[in-house]
């Protein structure tokens, strides 16, 4: 997360016999102070993206049908979880434990909460609806990137039917 560059003039600094001499102890020390800088507020800056994308989650999960005819106490455990989800994050202290959590929300939490909002729906039918995260529906056409509009049109059209199939198999797709 900081540059290179940085960090082998830091190491200089700690390898030199001669770091008493002169005033190369003080240019160490506010060059760990840059560091120091850098590093809290790349900090938290992926901390506030983080946080943005757990408002957005929250946003799209509480405008949706879904919650609105959702049992109040399954509303009630959607919103303590989001609410948990933006305390462990203004907590944390590590951009790879926001990355983390970013990951398990969008593969496992989000899921999990639709499920929840789900059950007064589903409290009538015996069907079991599983849902998959849409980044977890694999479409191949045979190619490593789209660069043409015939590419994009197979793909979607994959994509269309792939999703259809998972639909009638009573697996719905979340959009994260």
């Amino acid at each position: 997360h900081l540059d290179p560059g940085l960090i082998t003039q830091l190491q200089n600094y700690y390898d030199d016999q001669d770091i008493y001499t002169g005033s190369k102890l003080q240019e160490a020390k506010a060059l760990l102070d840059e560091c120091k800088s850098t590093l809290q507020d790349k900090i938290s800056e992926a901390r506030q993206d983080a946080l943005q994308e757990i408002e957005g989650l929250r946003d799209k999960i509480i405008r949706d049908e879904l919650f609105s005819n959702a049992d109040p106490t399954h509303q009630q455990e959607v919103r303590k979880k989001l609410e948990d989800l933006v305390k462990e994050i203004q907590a944390g202290r590590f951009i790879d434990t926001f990355r983390s959590l970013m990951t398990q929300t969008q593969s496992t939490i989000v899921p999990e909460l639709v499920k929840k909002l789900q059950k007064k729906e589903d409290a009538d039918s015996e069907t079991e609806i599983e849902y998959i995260p849409i980044h977890k529906v694999k479409v191949s056409i045979g190619k490593m990137r789209l660069v043409t509009d015939e590419d994009i049109d197979t793909y979607t059209t994959e994509l269309n039917k792939k999703l259809k199939l998972l639909l009638k198999k009573n697996k719905y797709t979340t959009l994260n």
